[in-house]
């Protein structure tokens, strides 16, 4: 995951691992360590299901989560996120941005090909 979709990622695969891209950034004025941070659900090959924290850094906002789901399809995968458990509508305008240029960089990967 590091070398495209990440930096630094660390992935403890079983349930209640940890699971972090390595993502830092400044927000605010303070440093905030975003995305994911533990796995809630782990099915090989079928689905992974992570917590997803908000992505301002405030605890006070309630943790999301995100479903990364595989469906084989012949010769190729079919790959479904679905981002939920949203406490608030206006929460969810935040996170359409993010994910299709996240989700653009892993298929070029997958493909061979660099953004």
């Amino acid at each position: 995951m590091s070398r495209r979709i990440a930096s630094d990622a660390e992935v403890e695969p079983r349930i209640g691992g940890r699971y972090s891209y390595g993502w830092t950034y400044e927000y605010g004025g303070r440093s905030v360590a975003g995305g994911p941070t533990r796995i809630l659900d782990l099915v090989p090959n079928e689905r992974l299901v992570t917590d997803w924290p908000d992505w301002r850094g405030d605890p006070t906002r309630p943790t999301t989560r995100v479903a990364w789901l595989l469906e084989p399809l012949g010769r190729k995968t079919r790959v479904t996120v679905v981002h939920g458990d949203f406490a608030r509508t206006a929460d969810i305008s935040d996170y359409p941005f993010g994910w299709p240029g996240f989700l653009s960089q892993l298929k070029a990967h997958l493909e061979g090909r660099a953004l």
